[in-house]
């Protein structure tokens, strides 16, 4: 059953103009954008692409933190950046479900959680009822006749119909007391105005997409930023640095504030764009970046999660993304007709040739909620 249509309505009453929403301050999404960015910079390492579904990602650490006690869910509360008790978390998290069904076509995103078990778990039925709330998990049981990578293959192909990815890091057969945390992520959004499929450019390696448009965009001495329109309320913001290094915009960025000045700043403006069409595919195994953010007690063997199995002590050993991201001419992991172009001016007052790396964010523009977040170094 799709979770959006049992999740009763509340954003309604916080919906607002489009030019209004870099000021928007609600404790529940300022908690959310402090953590994305938070986490999106603890993963960045030189010369490596990734890219994290921030919201996704949260709603997971959401679901484990129900299960966690004392302690242990005081690290969530800190590291999520929400001192909520558990059924604040549950209300809050619920809001966030429903305004992202407002935000994206239904049918055109889709997540799944699960949670791979080692063979002497059992997860308490209370407590199934109560991460229920927040969507469905699945429970991947350790099979002692199969590896856990195996194991996670068979659910991919039976909740996506995936092909097979590489998962590599996962070997943790005949284990006790472990539990593996897994989002999957499957979405398919349009270019409200698509790239031209007849021009293509090559910057080096890389193949570039073309056109010209009128849309925000924003500059200074160190960043070109500019916002390319997704469908209804979503947009994909890009952030090339000047300087050509991404580490310094990074810092910066894990910085809401950062981030929210320049969107107000952006103005219309007629652009030339390149954009290198790109694919990542790999899984992101996103457990150094939590522990760089400081949630690193559930993964402890002296964390507790007595409200999943009470009988058994149990620690966290792996938090994995799957979710595939590719930017063509139609969209983002868009498949089918390309839209017909509106008409655009020919001539442009600036030009931005994206041909060295830079950091996207995938985003709710009403609101900061960030779908998907990264950053593209190779092959420049």
């Amino acid at each position: 059953m799709n979770y959006f249509k049992i999740l009763g309505v509340f954003y309604a009453a916080c919906a607002f103009a489009e030019s209004d929403f870099a000021s928007i301050h609600h404790p529940m999404l300022s908690m959310h954008q402090q953590f994305s960015l938070n986490l999106l910079h603890a993963s960045f390492q030189e010369n490596k692409n990734i890219h994290l579904c921030p919201f996704a990602i949260e709603t997971a650490l959401k679901m484990i933190a129900l299960g966690s006690y004392k302690i242990t869910f005081s690290d969530f509360q800190t590291s999520l950046k929400n001192p909520c008790e558990q059924q604040e978390l549950i209300d809050h998290q619920t809001e966030a479900h429903i305004n992202l069904a407002t935000a994206i076509d239904e049918g055109s995103y889709h997540h799944k959680f699960a949670f791979y078990l080692s063979h002497d778990l059992a997860v308490d039925p209370g407590y199934l009822n109560r991460v229920q709330k927040l969507g469905s998990v699945d429970l991947l049981q350790e099979d002692l006749k199969m590896s856990c990578g195996q194991k996670i293959q068979e659910w991919l192909a039976g909740r996506f119909k995936k092909e097979t990815v590489q998962l590599h890091g996962l070997d943790f057969k005949e284990t006790k007391g472990k539990i593996g945390l897994l989002s999957a992520i499957s979405y398919q959004l349009q270019w409200k105005f698509p790239f031209d499929h007849d021009h293509h450019e090559s910057e080096g390696i890389m193949e570039m997409m073309e056109q010209v448009l009128t849309t925000d965009y924003y500059e200074d001495k160190s960043v070109q930023a500019v916002s390319l329109p997704l469908e209804n309320h979503l947009t994909c913001l890009i952030f090339l640095p000047k300087n050509e290094k991404l580490e310094k915009l990074a810092e910066q960025m894990k910085k809401p504030l950062y981030l929210k000045k320049i969107v107000a700043k952006m103005t219309p403006h007629h652009i030339h764009l390149k954009l290198p069409k790109i694919t990542l595919e790999s899984p992101v195994h996103y457990k150094d970046a939590l522990l760089k953010i400081g949630l690193s007690q559930p993964f402890t063997k002296i964390a507790d999660f007595r409200l999943i199995d009470h009988k058994h002590a149990c620690c966290l050993d792996f938090a994995m993304q799957l979710c595939s991201l590719k930017f063509n001419e139609t969209g983002i992991n868009a498949e089918g007709g390309v839209k017909l172009k509106k008409s655009l001016p020919v001539k442009h007052d600036c030009t931005l040739t994206v041909n060295h790396p830079f950091l996207f964010l995938i985003m709710d523009h009403r609101n900061f909620t960030l779908i998907d977040a990264g950053y593209f170094q190779s092959p420049y």
